[in-house]
């Protein structure tokens, strides 16, 4: 991946739950400061008013209550990435400071009569549209554009289902442990694949979770707790917010083969390829379950 070989910022968008972190992580894990730290803080968290301290750290006697020198996460991040989660909910005091150090590689602590270099590779991640934020005059325009060097989107998963099967296989590799195996259903998989996922990832994760803690004998033969905004059953899903819904319990019944699936839905194999493409589905996803 180039974005992960570089020293450039990188400014990722996307909803709630499509993994913005995960590729955070990825971008350093596969770069040249993958041997140095990777520090992680949630913008939102942070109130206002102690945004500056816990980014750029604080001398003893700083403001009340600081006893002792406290180092920032720029400095704990030395060398290595800070990821600056929901950066897009930033305090407005500290845009500016934070707009310098990145200027020019320093920053000042609070307190302190000196400033101290930053060697850190900034990767930021929001969920809101940050142009219309900037223009709206929400989020300072100098500091957008420093952070949107490189940009990635993290699509929603609704966006390419053809991946929920290999997801849904690193997720319980994840939750299970080591050695263990469970197996997911025809009929769970076909709920899996047509479920809205208004959470994306983090909600297929708990549902898979919930599901997991239920499940006996080393199979998932039932989903705990999937959401459905169509009234409640998977039958309204189908009909009504998956178009798609038809072609995946083709694709489902006939493991992934081309013609069986064409045949069973009455059209041509070109036709069942183009709605493959449409809907971000893949024949070799479906080939497994």
């Amino acid at each position: 991946m180039r974005y992960a070989e570089t020293e450039e910022t990188v400014l990722i968008s996307g909803e709630t739950g499509t993994g913005k972190e995960l590729i955070a992580r990825l971008l350093h894990d596969l770069g040249p400061r993958q041997k140095s730290p990777f520090v992680t803080v949630n913008c939102a968290a942070i109130p206002g008013p102690l945004a500056e301290s816990e980014l750029f750290g604080s001398t003893r006697g700083a403001y009340t209550g600081a006893v002792q020198c406290r180092s920032g996460l720029l400095s704990r991040a030395n060398g290595g990435t800070l990821f600056l989660d929901e950066f897009g909910e930033l305090a407005a005091e500290v845009q500016s400071k934070l707009l310098r150090a990145l200027e020019l590689g320093a920053y000042r602590p609070v307190g302190a009569s000196r400033e101290e270099r930053a060697d850190v590779r900034i990767v930021a991640a929001t969920n809101r549209d940050l142009e219309r934020s900037v223009l709206r005059g929400e989020f300072r325009a100098d500091l957008y554009y420093r952070i949107n060097v490189l940009q990635i989107v993290a699509p929603p998963l609704r966006k390419h289902r053809g991946d929920i099967p290999l997801i849904v296989g690193e997720i319980l590799g994840d939750l299970l442990p080591e050695g263990c195996k469970v197996r997911v259903t025809e009929s769970v998989m076909a709920e899996l694949l047509h479920a809205p996922w208004s959470g994306n990832v983090r909600e297929l994760k708990n549902v898979l979770r919930r599901s997991l803690v239920m499940s006996s004998g080393g199979v998932i033969e039932r989903l705990e707790s999937i959401p459905y905004p169509c009234g409640g059953n998977l039958a309204a899903v189908r009909n009504q917010c998956e178009p798609a819904g038809k072609l995946i319990d083709a694709l489902v019944r006939n493991k992934g083969r081309l013609e069986a699936v064409a045949q069973e839905l009455e059209v041509s194999v070109r036709t069942v390829q183009r709605r493959l493409k449409e809907s971000g589905l893949r024949l070799r996803d479906f080939r497994g379950v």
